[in-house]
């Protein structure tokens, strides 16, 4: 499984993704996973003919170099050698790369960091939604999200790299599938632009359907002047809302629902700002829509003015320390 490592490079916040084989990098076009642990694409401007992927720590967007493209050793993730020093297992040669997280090792030696509960992350990092009808997910499960039937969402300037302006019309599609049944807990975190003229008006940033009706397994939105999450199943719902004031002084804000038990939790920028108990979260086979609300007719409304930014999702409640690293690798 790829892995997404936080850690600082160079005295700059980053966010590294870390494969073991090409099975880890379906999710681009022509994605393999070269030598030193990183995704590529084809590129024939490189020499090698290969270029490195978004979020590849210091060689993001980088032509491979040809020797790491036929196979051969290269420098790790960390910058040391592989040959013969600490970063060689010593018996053939390989190559190991280092991926740190916010997590530890257990007895087991498994990792027990954000990168094993990993099951989506859009960073909007394309440079062409229409092009390719969709965003990339770089998360392990490669899952499609394709724009929906008003065209797809403009590429511009993000917090880290690209992101995806929604103008009132566009939403990204995610198929329902298994992934995204979280029933252990769940994290979804984004970077959020608020770039609509009527804070009244509702906007919704994501949400999936449950029942027929228009609850979700899980939403959030800015609506009537705060910014509302909620989770549902066919029976219950449980909101947790906080007001909410455009502050052009801070455009860019991190939005976080947490799942953790029966508590729904809504952070922003990794402070708590509202909480409910008594969450429950359904499921049935039905799209995750980025950028807009669906009902149970069918009907697609209430389409998110503004930009978004690095959509992650986990399979479990994120703890408020690792909320604040993932803050913090973007700022």
């Amino acid at each position: 499984m790829c892995a997404l490592a936080l850690g600082l490079v160079g005295g700059c916040p980053s966010s590294e993704f870390i494969c073991n084989d090409d099975a880890d990098c379906t999710g681009l076009d022509g994605g393999a996973c070269e030598a030193d642990g990183y995704c590529s694409v084809p590129d024939p401007d490189c020499p090698s003919q290969r270029r490195y992927a978004a979020h590849s720590g210091p060689r993001s967007n980088d032509c491979v170099d040809e020797d790491v493209a036929e196979g051969g050793a290269t420098e790790t993730s960390d910058g040391s050698g592989s040959d013969g020093s600490d970063d060689s297992d010593g018996s053939d040669g390989s190559t190991t790369v280092p991926a740190t997280s916010t997590g530890t090792v257990d007895d087991t030696g498994s990792s027990t960091g954000l990168e094993s509960e990993l099951v989506l992350h859009l960073p909007f990092d394309d440079d062409d939604f229409e092009a390719s009808a969709g965003a990339v997910d770089v998360g392990p499960f490669g899952l499609d999200a394709t724009c929906g039937e008003l065209g797809c969402p403009t590429s511009v300037d993000g917090v880290s790299g690209r992101a995806a302006l929604f103008q009132g019309g566009q939403r990204f599609e995610i198929a329902g599938t298994d992934p995204l049944d979280l029933t252990e807990g769940l994290t979804i975190a984004v970077w959020v632009r608020d770039l609509a003229g009527d804070p009244l008006a509702t906007r919704v940033i994501f949400s999936r359907l449950i029942g027929d009706g228009f609850a979700a397994s899980y939403e959030l939105e800015f609506y009537d002047s705060t910014i509302t999450a909620a989770v549902a199943d066919t029976d219950n719902q449980a909101l947790a809302s906080v007001p909410y004031e455009p502050d052009p002084m801070q455009p860019w804000m991190h939005l976080a629902v947490v799942v953790d038990g029966a508590s729904l939790l809504l952070y922003r920028d990794a402070e708590l700002v509202a909480s409910s108990d008594g969450a429950v979260v359904g499921y049935q086979d039905s799209a995750l829509i980025v950028g807009a609300d669906e009902d149970g007719g069918g009907s697609v409304n209430d389409y998110f003015v503004g930009e978004l930014d690095e959509l992650q999702i986990f399979a479990r409640p994120l703890s408020p320390a690792e909320l604040a690293e993932l803050v913090a690798s973007m700022r």
